[in-house]
């Protein structure tokens, strides 16, 4: 029995549409459901944690990286395995447990998938799969939350991504990397479980899901047309080399900044700055198909 938990509103419209797609795909496997409607931020993550009380072993995540961030977050500690289902704007999560975007292959997939565990990322705040962010990167995701009835998918974070550049902003920090401390003065953190983000964006190249690491990708002072230059390299890993991008892997990090900033889990904005991060090594098990970024296929 799968139990799925469905985001209706996640990606502008497209996890309806896909719903009874979905539900066919599923029918025509022989696999038994069972749907659970979210209706208010954070029921995913209240679902997930009464479905794992009630013996669920497997549950799914039906909308984006926000649906899954709350899902994962419901089944820490649990034996139940997450299997994602991308139907939302960004679906990084997905992308690099080499999940497919078209939902009946996402489901053949998923139906013949192995159970693997992945790492996930915890901080005072929320645990996280794909990112925890500050600076640009969560003044991004709040303008693609704040328009969302207008565009979809990476079209709407590519909007975002202009209209927030002429705010611009880098902060003082002090960082800690594994007990290592340096001070920056920043323009967006990537703490990343992922080698994904931002629907497609590939910040962190040499991250993989389950290698017991985080890795960290700072954009240092940059000026708007220098990082405007920089975006679009950044989805085939070209910004790599950059002057003013930096790049650390750990298994804690502290960041304190010299105001109070907001951050972003999996796409979704919430909690503030001071960060203490750490890693959870193959701490959640999952559906993944064979490929993607894993460690061990």
């Amino acid at each position: 029995m799968w139990h799925i938990i469905v985001n209706p509103i996640a990606g502008r419209g497209r996890t309806q549409k896909a719903l009874p797609l979905m539900e066919r795909a599923l029918q025509d496997r022989s696999i038994s459901y069972q749907l659970h409607m979210t209706k208010a931020p954070r029921h995913a993550t209240e679902l997930a944690k009464g479905l794992v009380q009630n013996g669920a072993e497997v549950v799914g995540a039906m909308g984006g990286d926000g649906t899954a961030h709350e899902v994962l977050n419901g089944l820490i500690g649990s034996q139940a395995t997450l299997a994602v289902i991308p139907t939302g704007t960004g679906n990084d999560l997905a992308r690099g447990l080499n999940i497919p975007l078209q939902i009946g292959a996402t489901v053949r997939a998923l139906s013949d998938a192995p159970t693997r565990t992945v790492d996930f990322g915890v901080d005072t705040d929320a645990a996280f799969g794909v990112i925890l962010g500050l600076g640009f990167t969560t003044e991004v995701m709040t303008h693609v939350n704040k328009y969302k009835d207008f565009l979809r998918g990476p079209l709407a974070i590519a909007a975002a991504v202009v209209k927030v550049m002429h705010t611009l902003t880098a902060d003082e920090m002090e960082i800690e990397f594994d007990g290592q401390k340096i001070h920056r003065k920043t323009t967006a953190v990537f703490i990343m479980n992922s080698c994904w983000t931002g629907g497609g964006m590939y910040v962190t190249p040499q991250a993989k899901l389950n290698d017991g690491l985080l890795h960290v990708c700072l954009v240092n002072g940059i000026s708007r047309l220098d990082l405007l230059a920089l975006l679009p390299k950044v989805y085939k890993g070209a910004h790599v080399g950059h002057p003013a991008v930096e790049f650390f892997t750990c298994k804690t990090v502290k960041i304190s900044a010299a105001r109070s900033m907001t951050k972003m889990f999996d796409g979704t904005v919430y909690g503030s700055t001071p960060v203490d991060a750490y890693i959870v090594p193959q701490g959640i098990k999952v559906l993944a198909p064979s490929g993607g970024r894993l460690v061990l296929n």
